[in-house]
Protein backbone atom coordinates (compact mmCIF):
# COMPACT_ATOMS: atom_id res chain seq x y z
CA UNK A 1 0.00 0.00 0.00
CA UNK A 2 2.86 2.21 0.69
CA UNK A 3 6.03 2.77 -0.81
CA UNK A 4 9.41 3.57 0.72
CA UNK A 5 10.49 6.90 1.25
CA UNK A 6 14.17 5.61 1.65
CA UNK A 7 16.13 3.89 3.70
CA UNK A 8 13.72 4.79 6.87
CA UNK A 9 9.79 3.65 6.30
CA UNK A 10 7.51 5.92 7.10
CA UNK A 11 3.87 3.60 7.72
CA UNK A 12 4.06 4.18 10.91
CA UNK A 13 4.47 7.57 11.00
CA UNK A 14 1.44 7.62 8.02
CA UNK A 15 -0.75 5.48 10.27
CA UNK A 16 -0.08 7.95 12.78
CA UNK A 17 -1.17 10.86 10.39
CA UNK A 18 -4.28 8.83 9.35
CA UNK A 19 -5.83 8.56 13.36
CA UNK A 20 -5.17 12.34 13.41
CA UNK A 21 -2.58 11.89 16.72
CA UNK A 22 0.50 13.57 15.89
CA UNK A 23 1.12 17.44 15.48
CA UNK A 24 1.29 18.85 11.64
CA UNK A 25 4.63 20.55 12.86
CA UNK A 26 5.93 17.57 14.17
CA UNK A 27 5.22 15.51 10.83
CA UNK A 28 6.20 18.30 8.39
CA UNK A 29 9.29 17.74 10.53
CA UNK A 30 9.42 13.90 10.07
CA UNK A 31 9.19 14.15 6.22
CA UNK A 32 11.42 17.14 6.08
CA UNK A 33 14.13 14.92 7.42
CA UNK A 34 13.34 11.70 5.55
CA UNK A 35 13.47 13.48 2.23
CA UNK A 36 15.50 15.96 2.57
CA UNK A 37 18.55 13.67 0.67
CA UNK A 38 16.11 12.59 -2.02
CA UNK A 39 15.49 15.84 -3.01
CA UNK A 40 18.43 17.40 -2.13
CA UNK A 41 16.90 19.99 0.75
CA UNK A 42 19.27 21.19 3.38
CA UNK A 43 18.82 19.89 6.90
CA UNK A 44 17.94 22.19 9.57
CA UNK A 45 16.60 25.52 8.15
CA UNK A 46 13.08 26.50 7.61
CA UNK A 47 10.75 25.63 4.39
CA UNK A 48 11.09 27.93 1.82
CA UNK A 49 8.54 28.15 -1.60
CA UNK A 50 10.82 26.15 -3.94
CA UNK A 51 10.94 23.83 -1.38
CA UNK A 52 7.18 23.39 -0.89
CA UNK A 53 7.41 23.50 -4.76
CA UNK A 54 9.71 20.13 -4.95
CA UNK A 55 7.79 18.40 -2.29
CA UNK A 56 4.22 18.34 -3.70
CA UNK A 57 5.80 17.55 -7.40
CA UNK A 58 8.73 14.76 -6.29
CA UNK A 59 7.65 13.37 -3.06
CA UNK A 60 3.55 13.44 -2.26
CA UNK A 61 2.18 12.44 -5.32
CA UNK A 62 4.48 8.95 -5.42
CA UNK A 63 4.42 8.58 -1.29
CA UNK A 64 2.28 10.17 0.97
CA UNK A 65 -0.80 11.72 -1.48
CA UNK A 66 -2.26 15.06 -1.89
CA UNK A 67 -3.98 15.09 1.24
CA UNK A 68 -0.87 15.28 2.90
CA UNK A 69 0.02 18.54 1.09
CA UNK A 70 -1.57 20.68 3.66
CA UNK A 71 0.74 19.44 6.02
CA UNK A 72 3.74 21.10 4.82
CA UNK A 73 1.40 23.97 3.98
CA UNK A 74 0.69 25.14 6.99
CA UNK A 75 4.35 24.38 8.57
CA UNK A 76 5.44 26.90 5.60
CA UNK A 77 2.91 29.30 6.71
CA UNK A 78 3.42 28.96 10.55
CA UNK A 79 7.17 29.57 9.64
CA UNK A 80 6.40 32.85 7.63
CA UNK A 81 4.21 33.94 9.96
CA UNK A 82 6.64 33.63 12.81
CA UNK A 83 9.17 35.67 10.78
CA UNK A 84 7.08 38.61 10.35
CA UNK A 85 5.87 38.81 13.52
CA UNK A 86 9.88 39.34 14.08
CA UNK A 87 10.74 41.25 11.39
CA UNK A 88 7.84 43.85 13.21
CA UNK A 89 9.15 43.30 17.00
CA UNK A 90 12.82 44.19 15.56
CA UNK A 91 11.45 47.00 13.05
CA UNK A 92 8.29 48.74 14.54
CA UNK A 93 8.93 47.83 18.52
CA UNK A 94 6.24 45.57 19.95
CA UNK A 95 4.39 48.12 20.69
CA UNK A 96 5.38 51.28 18.12
CA UNK A 97 8.13 52.62 20.25
CA UNK A 98 10.70 52.97 17.49
CA UNK A 99 7.91 53.70 14.08
CA UNK A 100 5.18 54.91 13.80
CA UNK A 101 2.28 53.76 11.34
CA UNK A 102 -0.42 55.71 9.66
CA UNK A 103 -2.78 55.17 6.93
CA UNK A 104 -4.30 58.05 5.03
CA UNK A 105 -7.51 56.92 3.98
CA UNK A 106 -9.40 57.57 0.20
CA UNK A 107 -11.43 60.94 1.06
CA UNK A 108 -7.53 62.30 1.72
CA UNK A 109 -5.59 60.99 -1.05
CA UNK A 110 -5.39 64.64 -2.43
CA UNK A 111 -4.28 65.68 0.59
CA UNK A 112 -1.36 63.63 0.94
CA UNK A 113 1.46 66.65 0.56
CA UNK A 114 -0.48 68.23 3.45
CA UNK A 115 -0.06 65.67 5.54
CA UNK A 116 3.51 64.49 4.88
CA UNK A 117 4.02 68.10 5.69
CA UNK A 118 2.47 67.63 8.49
CA UNK A 119 5.41 65.30 9.84
CA UNK A 120 7.94 66.61 8.41
CA UNK A 121 7.32 69.99 10.36
CA UNK A 122 6.79 67.48 13.50
CA UNK A 123 10.21 66.47 13.01
CA UNK A 124 9.39 62.84 11.97
CA UNK A 125 11.28 61.18 9.05
CA UNK A 126 8.96 58.75 7.00
CA UNK A 127 10.77 55.80 5.87
CA UNK A 128 8.14 53.65 3.75
CA UNK A 129 5.53 54.36 1.85
CA UNK A 130 2.85 52.43 -0.27
CA UNK A 131 -1.12 52.05 -1.54
CA UNK A 132 -3.03 49.45 -1.02
CA UNK A 133 -6.29 48.29 -1.78
CA UNK A 134 -8.01 46.52 1.38
CA UNK A 135 -9.88 43.40 0.72
CA UNK A 136 -12.94 42.18 2.78
CA UNK A 137 -10.65 40.56 5.12
CA UNK A 138 -7.87 43.08 5.56
CA UNK A 139 -10.74 45.98 6.39
CA UNK A 140 -12.65 43.99 8.73
CA UNK A 141 -9.71 42.78 10.94
CA UNK A 142 -8.43 46.17 10.91
CA UNK A 143 -11.85 48.73 11.14
CA UNK A 144 -14.73 45.94 11.53
CA UNK A 145 -14.97 44.99 15.12
CA UNK A 146 -15.03 48.59 16.37
CA UNK A 147 -17.55 50.23 13.83
CA UNK A 148 -20.33 47.40 12.96
CA UNK A 149 -22.40 49.40 15.85
CA UNK A 150 -22.14 52.47 14.40
CA UNK A 151 -24.88 51.66 11.33
CA UNK A 152 -24.05 54.26 8.80
CA UNK A 153 -20.28 54.76 9.85
CA UNK A 154 -19.49 51.00 8.56
CA UNK A 155 -21.39 50.41 5.33
CA UNK A 156 -20.02 54.19 4.34
CA UNK A 157 -16.49 54.00 5.10
CA UNK A 158 -15.97 50.54 3.90
CA UNK A 159 -17.40 50.81 1.03
CA UNK A 160 -14.99 54.42 -0.18
CA UNK A 161 -12.12 51.95 1.05
CA UNK A 162 -12.88 48.68 -0.67
CA UNK A 163 -12.63 50.71 -3.97
CA UNK A 164 -10.08 53.14 -3.25
CA UNK A 165 -6.60 52.92 -1.91
CA UNK A 166 -5.35 53.69 0.79
CA UNK A 167 -1.75 55.34 1.52
CA UNK A 168 0.44 53.70 4.20
CA UNK A 169 3.25 56.15 5.65
CA UNK A 170 6.04 54.42 8.42
CA UNK A 171 7.62 57.20 9.96
CA UNK A 172 10.24 57.51 12.76
CA UNK A 173 9.53 58.34 16.07
CA UNK A 174 10.36 61.09 17.87
CA UNK A 175 11.33 60.60 21.84
CA UNK A 176 8.69 60.99 24.00
CA UNK A 177 10.10 64.41 25.35
CA UNK A 178 9.97 66.43 22.33
CA UNK A 179 6.49 64.80 21.28
CA UNK A 180 5.32 66.62 24.32
CA UNK A 181 7.10 69.56 23.69
CA UNK A 182 6.27 70.28 20.21
CA UNK A 183 2.16 69.18 20.90
CA UNK A 184 0.37 72.58 19.98
CA UNK A 185 -2.97 70.50 21.17
CA UNK A 186 -1.40 70.16 24.38
CA UNK A 187 -0.44 73.52 24.72
CA UNK A 188 -4.14 74.55 23.60
CA UNK A 189 -5.35 72.41 26.49
CA UNK A 190 -3.11 74.18 29.07
CA UNK A 191 -4.80 77.42 28.70
CA UNK A 192 -8.57 75.75 27.65
CA UNK A 193 -9.26 72.72 29.73
CA UNK A 194 -6.21 72.84 32.19
CA UNK A 195 -8.23 69.49 34.03
CA UNK A 196 -8.28 67.55 30.68
CA UNK A 197 -4.34 68.93 30.00
CA UNK A 198 -2.90 67.28 33.11
CA UNK A 199 -5.08 64.11 32.94
CA UNK A 200 -3.33 63.50 29.23
CA UNK A 201 -0.09 64.14 30.82
CA UNK A 202 -0.40 61.62 33.55
CA UNK A 203 -1.65 59.24 31.69
CA UNK A 204 1.28 59.73 28.75
CA UNK A 205 3.82 59.70 31.51
CA UNK A 206 5.47 56.15 31.18
CA UNK A 207 3.81 55.98 26.85
CA UNK A 208 6.23 56.18 24.17
CA UNK A 209 6.10 56.40 20.69
CA UNK A 210 2.70 55.19 19.09
CA UNK A 211 0.68 55.90 22.01
CA UNK A 212 1.74 59.06 22.18
CA UNK A 213 1.10 60.07 18.58
CA UNK A 214 -2.02 58.45 18.52
CA UNK A 215 -3.83 60.55 21.54
CA UNK A 216 -1.97 63.76 20.46
CA UNK A 217 -1.36 64.09 16.84
CA UNK A 218 -3.70 62.01 15.31
CA UNK A 219 -6.94 63.95 16.67
CA UNK A 220 -10.50 62.57 17.94
CA UNK A 221 -13.59 61.53 15.46
CA UNK A 222 -16.29 63.71 18.10
CA UNK A 223 -13.98 67.24 18.22
CA UNK A 224 -12.02 69.33 16.23
CA UNK A 225 -8.55 69.52 17.77
CA UNK A 226 -6.41 71.97 16.67
CA UNK A 227 -2.61 70.79 16.46
CA UNK A 228 -3.81 67.50 14.76
CA UNK A 229 -4.12 65.86 11.66
CA UNK A 230 -7.35 65.97 11.69
CA UNK A 231 -7.94 69.23 13.54
CA UNK A 232 -5.92 70.88 11.02
CA UNK A 233 -6.40 68.74 7.71
CA UNK A 234 -9.32 66.69 7.49
CA UNK A 235 -11.64 69.01 9.34
CA UNK A 236 -10.94 71.56 6.78
CA UNK A 237 -10.75 69.44 3.72
CA UNK A 238 -14.06 68.07 4.59
CA UNK A 239 -15.63 71.61 4.75
CA UNK A 240 -14.36 72.60 1.50
CA UNK A 241 -16.36 69.17 0.29
CA UNK A 242 -19.50 70.50 1.76
CA UNK A 243 -19.92 68.54 4.95
CA UNK A 244 -21.63 69.83 7.56
CA UNK A 245 -22.98 72.95 5.12
CA UNK A 246 -26.56 73.23 3.09
CA UNK A 247 -24.63 71.65 -0.32
CA UNK A 248 -22.27 68.60 -0.94
CA UNK A 249 -19.80 69.93 -3.62
CA UNK A 250 -19.57 66.61 -6.28
CA UNK A 251 -16.62 65.02 -5.16
CA UNK A 252 -18.41 65.24 -1.36
CA UNK A 253 -21.47 63.47 -2.94
CA UNK A 254 -18.95 60.94 -4.50
CA UNK A 255 -17.55 59.97 -1.23
CA UNK A 256 -21.40 59.94 0.47
CA UNK A 257 -22.43 57.40 -2.20
CA UNK A 258 -25.71 56.67 -0.25
CA UNK A 259 -26.94 60.25 0.47
CA UNK A 260 -26.80 59.81 4.32
CA UNK A 261 -24.53 62.58 5.19
CA UNK A 262 -26.35 65.27 3.02
CA UNK A 263 -29.69 64.14 3.88
CA UNK A 264 -28.70 64.57 7.71
CA UNK A 265 -26.04 68.03 7.46
CA UNK A 266 -26.40 68.02 11.49
CA UNK A 267 -24.22 64.76 11.36
CA UNK A 268 -20.59 65.35 11.98
CA UNK A 269 -18.92 64.52 8.76
CA UNK A 270 -15.38 63.70 10.57
CA UNK A 271 -17.20 61.09 12.79
CA UNK A 272 -17.42 59.33 9.29
CA UNK A 273 -14.51 60.35 7.62
CA UNK A 274 -11.78 60.21 10.02
CA UNK A 275 -9.27 60.52 7.07
CA UNK A 276 -6.37 58.93 8.85
CA UNK A 277 -5.95 56.26 10.99
CA UNK A 278 -2.93 55.68 13.33
CA UNK A 279 -3.50 52.17 15.22
CA UNK A 280 -3.06 52.37 19.22
CA UNK A 281 0.35 51.03 20.15
CA UNK A 282 -1.66 47.65 21.39
CA UNK A 283 -3.30 47.87 17.39
CA UNK A 284 0.02 48.16 15.64
CA UNK A 285 1.68 45.02 15.73
CA UNK A 286 -1.11 43.31 14.18
CA UNK A 287 -2.07 45.81 11.83
CA UNK A 288 1.55 45.82 10.36
CA UNK A 289 0.90 41.83 10.28
CA UNK A 290 -2.25 42.60 7.82
CA UNK A 291 -0.78 45.75 5.86
CA UNK A 292 3.27 44.31 5.04
CA UNK A 293 4.36 41.35 3.47
CA UNK A 294 7.93 39.88 4.77
CA UNK A 295 9.69 41.45 1.97
CA UNK A 296 8.37 44.87 2.46
CA UNK A 297 9.00 44.62 6.22
CA UNK A 298 12.56 43.40 5.41
CA UNK A 299 12.91 46.55 3.39
CA UNK A 300 11.54 48.96 6.38
CA UNK A 301 14.28 47.45 8.60
CA UNK A 302 16.99 47.94 5.98
CA UNK A 303 16.17 51.42 5.94
CA UNK A 304 15.65 51.98 9.74
CA UNK A 305 19.08 50.09 10.33
CA UNK A 306 20.55 53.79 7.86
CA UNK A 307 21.12 56.86 9.99
CA UNK A 308 18.64 59.44 10.49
Amino acid sequence: MFKRAGKKWTKKTVTKIKAGKPRPLAVAETISEQTAKRIRLKQKRPFTTEDLKRLRSKVFPRTYGTRFEGIIRDRLFRLKQSAKKRLIAETFGLKGERLGLLTIQPEMQGYVPEIRKFLSTLGCKIIYSKNLILTKGQLYDIFGKKQMHLYWDFPIESSVMLCNPIKVLVFRHLSPEQYLQKSRYLEHLRNANPKKHKRIIDRLSKATGQAIFDKIFKGEHEEVQPGTIRGDIVQAKLKEMGFNTPTLVQKGKLLDMFGFLEAHPDIPALSVFGGVHAPKAEELFKEATILFTRTELQEIKKRTSKKA
